[in-house]
């Protein structure tokens, strides 16, 4: 749990300017903002064990900072207790904060959730449920590394890997193997942004194949 403000403050920093994502909190004070997630985070982790959650992290040696981070959701597959528990947790989230855009997220997840019913078996695939690195230290491969490290177990037990992506980390992505699948797509205008934002639905198969 120690861990929970640096993994906040790295994500609200990496997907501030996201014309997607960044428009969920745009309107939530900084200091809100940063409690809500540490908050988020640390549900997270206290429930890992059933949703197949791990965290892999990259820390500057000369700082002590994270400077970039990778959920992966792990196959996994519960019992009917398990199940139960797994519910309950989810009615206890903490509650979104005033100027939370809970109508975008709703139009967003639910994509999402659409899609991962269609294309992923949680019982045998992995996901990366999100990638983030500080403004500060893009470009240096951290990504690409966080990256490695779950492909790697993946790989490892010949299962495929799902993940979704804004149009800028699509390249990223596909140099690692993955290919453009399907697509979420949400005009931005209704939330008072520009455009149509889009989330690419991609999927790489056993070793990168």
């Amino acid at each position: 749990m120690a861990d929970c403000p640096a993994f906040a403050a790295l994500s609200v920093a990496a997907f501030k300017d996201d014309p997607m994502v960044g428009y969920l909190t745009r309107d939530v004070p900084p200091e809100i903002l940063h409690t809500y997630q540490c908050q988020r985070y640390e549900r997270l982790l206290e429930t890992s064990a059933l949703n197949g959650l791990k965290v892999f992290k990259a820390v500057d040696d000369d700082t002590g900072e994270t400077v970039a981070l990778a959920r992966w959701q792990y196959p996994h597959t519960l019992s009917t207790t398990q199940q139960a528990e797994k519910e309950k947790s989810q009615n206890a989230t903490p509650a979104k904060p005033i100027g939370y855009n809970t109508e975008l997220e709703k139009e967003v997840l639910g994509a999402i959730d659409n899609f991962r019913e269609k294309h992923v078996d949680n019982s045998k695939d992995f996901v990366l449920l999100g990638l983030a690195v500080s403004p500060t230290h893009q470009r240096l491969g951290l990504g690409s590394l966080l990256i490695r490290e779950g492909l790697a177990v993946a790989d490892a037990v010949g299962a495929k890997t799902y993940v979704e992506s804004s149009p800028v980390g699509e390249r990223v992505y596909s140099k690692h193997g993955f290919k453009h699948i399907d697509e979420v797509l949400v005009d931005m205008r209704r939330y008072g942004g520009k455009g149509v934002a889009v989330q690419k639905c991609m999927v790489r198969d056993v070793s990168g194949g």
